[in-house]
This record gives C-alpha cells, sequence and structure tokens, in this order.
C-alpha cells in the first residue's frame, strides 16, 4: 500500500531534492507576512525551508521518519505520523495548509482534505498540487495498452488515486472549498536520454524550446498538457459549494 510508513522510507531519497517553484509561488501569494503554515507531506522539508523570512510559523506533518527528522532541521515543528491519523494541531490554526502531491498517495482523499482544511482560519487558503493523469503522454500510453508503474512521476508506485482536472475540482467543492485558482505547474523538461541525439552545441536550445513550447500549451489546454495542477482554494467554513470556474 502506497500509505505504508516502510514504503515512503524507501521513497524519501527519491523526493529528497524535489521542488516546485509554482507551487513555492502559489504558496507565498496566498501567505500573510508573519503568517502560520503547514505543510502536510512535508518530505525534507525543502517548501517550509524555502518559506524562512516569510512564515512566522512553519510545521510539516511528514510519515517518513528520517525525512521528518531532515525537515525539523529547518522547520519550527515537524510531526512524524500519517495524515489520517488526528492530528496535533487545533481547528484553524494555520493561515495556509499546503498538500503538495499527497492526495493521490491515500486511499480516502475527501477525508484527509476534509481533515487538514479544518486546520485552516476560515478565509485561509488550501494549496494543493496532484499530477494530472490525463497528460497527453499518459492518454497515448493508455492507447498503446501501457500502464507501468514506475519510482517517480505520474506513474509513481505509491499512487492509489488518479486524478484529473475535473475530479480535482469536484474533491476540492465536496469538501467545503472555493476554488480561487487551478493552473498548470510547470512541465518537465526534456530527460537526458531524450536528447542523446540531438548535438551537444543544440541540446540547450532545443531544452529551452521545448520548455517554452510545452508550457504555454499547459497553460491554453491544462486537462491535456499539464503534468501537474496546482490548485488555490479558500476555506469558507460553509459546506459544499460549486467550483466558480468554467471546466475547460
Amino acid at each position: 500500500m502506497g500509505s505504508d510508513q516502510g514504503f515512503y522510507e524507501e521513497k524519501a531519497e527519491l523526493y529528497r531534492e524535489a521542488e516546485n517553484p509554482v507551487l513555492l509561488a502559489a504558496v507565498l501569494a496566498s501567505l500573510p507576512v508573519g503568517g502560520r503554515v503547514l505543510d502536510v507531506g512535508c518530505g525534507s522539508g525543502t517548501l517550509l525551508g524555502h518559506l524562512a523570512g516569510h512564515a512566522g510559523y512553519r510545521a510539516g506533518i511528514e510519515l517518513s521518519a528520517s525525512a521528518a527528522a531532515a525537515a525539523a532541521q529547518v522547520a519550527d515543528e515537524v510531526v512524524n505520523v500519517p495524515v489520517t491519523d488526528d492530528l496535533p494541531f487545533p481547528p484553524s490554526s494555520f493561515d495556509v495548509v499546503v498538500c503538495a502531491d499527497v492526495l493521490e498517495h491515500l486511499p480516502e482523499p475527501a477525508g484527509a482534505l476534509s481533515s487538514v482544511a479544518r486546520l485552516c482560519q476560515p478565509g485561509g487558503a488550501v494549496v494543493i498540487s496532484v499530477p494530472n493523469v490525463a497528460y497527453w503522454q499518459a492518454r497515448l500510453r493508455l492507447l498503446r495498452g501501457i500502464w507501468r508503474y514506475e519510482p517517480t512521476g505520474l506513474f509513481d508506485s505509491g499512487h492509489l488515486r488518479f486524478l484529473t482536472r475535473e475530479t480535482l475540482l469536484e474533491l476540492v467543492a465536496g469538501c467545503g472549498l472555493v476554488v480561487e485558482t487551478l493552473g498548470p505547474a510547470q512541465v518537465p523538461g526534456l530527460a537526458d536520454h531524450q536528447l542523446a541525439r540531438v548535438p551537444r552545441l543544440l541540446r540547450k536550445a532545443v531544452d529551452r524550446s521545448w520548455d517554452t513550447a510545452t508550457n504555454r500549451l499547459a497553460r491554453r489546454r491544462p486537462t491535456l498538457f499539464a503534468y501537474q495542477l496546482i490548485c488555490v482554494a479558500r476555506r469558507t467554513g460553509d459546506g459544499p459549494v460549486d467550483p466558480p470556474i468554467e471546466p475547460i
């Protein structure tokens, strides 16, 4: 099971250096000066480290003991428990709650999202990122009859749920959150093996062209070209609401 602690001890090293500049920008834009932030599934604390000097209090939840220990070196508080456990934080105690690449690893993502959203104060932001299983490369694989799990990425072997733009909107709205923004993260660059046949002097130019083209397509058609989706939603304290933006 992808929610098993031993499984994520093995995963911790793979994701140790993972960074997401688009997610960081979304968190910074939602965080009031000196505000309190909780990073659910904080890994080794990369995001929390970047928030030093911006947040007044930085807390994390992490299943891997080794990753939690590393995160504790840069955060004010890190608890080494599953997100499905009772969490040692009072309701409405954070200005921003981050769920970055967490929900797809859980058997019941709606219940977990509802629980952590209650830790965000009314009017505060819940920032969510999930892989988009409708990404064009995933569709192409399925058309070819291929569904093969991998150590990381869209087909991470720890993924228990698979989300698209539409199902993410449904999940967020069903938890009583109001979507403020929903857009793509940066699309991954070309891998070394994909550039192997490109002359060395041209590789940087090809890589830059790929980045420009794919990220432009992701902004225009996130349902198809977004590798990852980043959602900023607000807690209102009310019941479920309809998503306020039209699907593409």
